[in-house]
């Protein structure tokens, strides 16, 4: 387990808005050949952002979760990843 004495680790927990790719590929129910590739990049491109946001214990947003095709959550997390984060 990442330890600090000097500050206090920041990490996320919790789904974070897909790519809508990926989505699409759960939704067709894509064979694992055409999922798998996209997911991973996905993964990565995640991990990216959470390093470049000095997050200090990564994960993968649950992307590696399968979600059942819903429309409405669709929709959702189409709106929440256009939607800028508010700064404090």
């Amino acid at each position: 387990m990442k330890g600090s004495t000097d500050r206090i680790l920041v990490t996320h927990v919790g789904s974070l808005p897909r790519p809508n790719d990926p989505i699409a590929l759960y939704r067709d129910d894509a064979p694992d050949e055409n999922l798998q590739p996209r997911l991973r990049s996905s993964i990565a491109d995640i991990v990216r952002q959470h390093v470049a946001a000095r997050i200090d214990i990564v994960n993968d947003g649950e992307f590696g979760k399968p979600l059942p095709f819903d429309p409405a959550r669709h929709q959702h997390l189409t709106i929440a990843h256009r939607v800028p984060a508010c700064h404090a």
